[in-house]
């Protein structure tokens, strides 16, 4: 049984990493389309362009499908804004940090860190587990 709660669907616990990774999978097929499209459309300088974004690394990719999420997480840009919803969502975040036994101090760093592969894992951790909460991608997590 589902109830809907506004922004979030509770009762939907079993999003998995292999779900994760599928959407994922979605989202970089729609950009590589797009990308390949307008190939034969556009001049030089945007078919330079258009090239490399077709041979991004996957790891690069993902950190544009995270889009502002990393601004929710503690010390993130966004944490300093003070709507209720906001404040719900951030403490569902923050108990999901806490339950994964991540340490709150280094996550406070995430924001201003390099994009690393382990910040992506670490990411991706939490991504998945907001997902098990019923947030949606978009607009909860990444808007």
């Amino acid at each position: 049984m589902q109830e809907d709660l506004g922004n979030r669907t509770i009762g939907s616990p079993t999003f998995t990493e292999s779900e994760f990774l599928r959407e994922f999978e979605i989202f970089n097929e729609k950009r590589l389309a797009e990308a390949r499209n307008n190939i034969s459309k556009d001049g030089d300088a945007t078919q330079r362009w258009i090239q490399s974004e077709l041979n991004r690394p996957e790891e690069e990719v993902m950190w544009g499908y995270f889009n502002n999420f990393m601004g929710h997480i503690p010390g993130g840009y966004k944490r300093r804004l003070s709507l209720e919803e906001e404040d719900e969502f951030h403490k569902d975040l923050d108990e999901v940090i806490f339950r994964l036994g991540l340490n709150m101090d280094e996550i406070k760093t995430m924001p201003r860190a390099e994009k690393t592969k382990s910040n992506l894992d670490i990411l991706k951790r939490i991504y998945i587990e907001m997902r098990k909460l019923g947030y949606k991608h978009y607009p909860d997590l990444v808007g």
